[in-house]
């Protein structure tokens, strides 16, 4: 019989021992408590950007990529940076050209997440990331979630083999990429926000994962026509487990990629699907029943969550607005173009109240917009065609509605020079009001807006870009200040290729 301090001490060494064999490919920091039992440890907010506009913006801090990950580039188009916990969380790619905008770049750089400290800008870790990962906005028991599709990574690095001499990629192995774990399924990589200590889940049968309000949802392809999507349970949101019949377009289909993905719009329904199926499923993310189906077009589904628990669905001919229980509220009439029901599946849905869609109709005689109320059916007035101060130009197309106003932008090229002019204007989205229209208001685009009266604006010149916020109803600055060249903007942050900065209200 060994005596206590005897077993303390075998029970130290092979504590010790535990962690000196411990993977290399988990962090060198090691996780000092356990997960919290709320989305973020300490209560904090898990996102707390700036709200409002009207107020003018200046930058808190600039980060250079090279002080984070020497020799990379910030990459804002694989992940916008995002606001969790008290950290900034982006995304730095290296091992590849900085002018390289090829989807290459996504299998093959040597991607980086990087934790900056929202209030002062230092750097709190950087770590390594899984091949093909793509990571989710929004934290889960605090830590930062990046999740490997298999196949899709596989897919798209074994296409790059062989394509360029000069950058030559290592064989795949039977259509397997290397350090891909396996064909299909998903690996799921976890960050712990406070620490950088990282961790990684192969769970098994699993063909597809999203974050969803701050929790991980699955889908598993349990045979070639049923999909079941499970909600794990956290210590603050319940779990749940759906199971989805699908429609192929075949009787018999080969095993294909199945997709689950947050409905686009207002929080609120998830969709789940397979490449072959011609429809897919909406689901209530709450409850997991199946609201409606929507069709399939490729990288998403037909369909936009609404406020108050709803949900747009719209197909070639007609839109149908549905609440949570699946039932039909209200379905905007169908199209009539020539004598005959035409239009298009573009659609531009507002998911901010007030609540209305602007749809692409195709006809004998053209193309032109309808647009209806999605809380009434109302006919609502379309957008101008032609602006008339520009008659010239090309026919308008709706773009961002802010507080009631629809901005709409018309293109005019010049033969001759080969310059390309953008005209913008706005209007009243209920009366149809035309309250401005100008060339050049917008000199490269939007980068956000406050759901309320205001959008920012960039403007780029060589060496500094210029961020404008633009009241939409009167169509005048309200403020502007110049930062580095950057290209996106989320979460208050600007990014660029080579600096990041945060963006406060000062």
């Amino acid at each position: 019989m060994r005596t206590w301090t005897e077993r303390v001490f075998l029970l130290g060494l092979i504590a010790v021992l535990i962690a000196g064999c411990s993977s290399p490919e988990e962090s060198d920091t090691e996780s000092t408590s356990p997960l919290p039992n709320s989305v973020c440890a300490d209560g904090r907010p898990d996102s707390n950007p700036p709200s409002a506009f009207d107020t003018e913006l200046k930058a808190r801090w600039t980060l250079s990529v090279d002080d984070a990950v020497p020799g990379a580039r910030w990459d804002p188009e694989q992940f916008m940076p995002a606001h969790m916990c008290g950290t900034v969380v982006a995304m730095a790619i290296r091992g590849v050209p900085k002018n390289d905008t090829t989807h290459r770049r996504f299998v093959d750089g040597e991607a980086t997440l990087v934790g900056v400290d929202a209030t002062s800008g230092e750097v709190k870790w950087t770590r390594p990331l899984l091949r093909g990962a793509v990571c989710a906005r929004e934290p889960v028991r605090g830590e930062a979630v990046c999740i490997v599709d298999r196949r899709s990574t596989n897919d798209t690095y074994c296409a790059y083999v062989g394509l360029e001499e000069d950058r030559p990629l290592s064989p795949c192995d039977e259509g397997v990429a290397p350090g891909v774990g396996g064909r299909t399924g998903v690996s799921i990589q976890y960050v712990r926000l406070d620490s950088g200590h990282t961790r990684t889940e192969e769970p098994q049968g699993v063909d597809a994962a999203t974050v969803d309000r701050n929790t991980l949802v699955t889908a598993s392809s349990v045979d070639k026509n049923t999909i079941v999507v499970q909600r794990r349970a956290t210590p603050y949101s319940h779990g749940w487990e759906s199971t989805v019949a699908r429609r192929p377009q075949k009787r018999e289909v080969a095993a294909d990629g199945i997709h689950l993905l947050p409905v686009a719009g207002a929080r609120g329904f998830l969709s789940a699907w397979g490449d072959s199926d011609m429809v897919g499923a909406v689901l209530d993310a709450e409850t997991g029943r199946r609201v409606v189906d929507a069709s399939n077009t490729g990288p998403y589904l037909a369909a936009t969550a609404l406020p108050h628990r709803q949900v747009a669905v719209y197909d070639a001919n007609t839109t149908a607005v549905h609440d949570s229980d699946g039932r039909k509220i209200r379905e905007l009439p169908r199209t009539m173009v020539s004598g005959l029901p035409r239009s298009s599946m573009r659609s531009t849905v507002s998911a901010a109240p007030p609540t209305f869609v602007y749809r692409g109709v195709t006809g004998r005689d053209g193309t032109h917009d309808e647009a209806f109320d999605l809380e009434t059916g109302d006919r609502l007035p379309a957008v101008p065609m032609t602006m008339s101060a520009y008659r010239s130009t090309s026919p308008s197309q709706p773009g961002t509605a802010v507080g009631g106003v629809l901005v709409f932008v018309n293109t005019s090229g010049h033969e001759r020079t080969g310059l390309t002019y953008n005209y913008y204007g706005a209007m009243d989205v209920r009366s149809g009001q035309v309250l401005w229209t100008a060339k050049g208001k917008f000199p490269t685009g939007e980068v956000a807006n406050d759901g309320d009266s205001t959008i920012l604006l960039r403007a780029s010149s060589e060496k500094q870009d210029t961020l404008r916020a633009f009241d939409v109803r009167r169509g005048v600055v309200r403020w502007e200040t110049r930062l580095d060249p950057f290209e996106g903007y989320s979460d208050g942050v600007a990014i660029g290729n080579d600096t990041l900065t945060r963006m406060t209200a000062q």
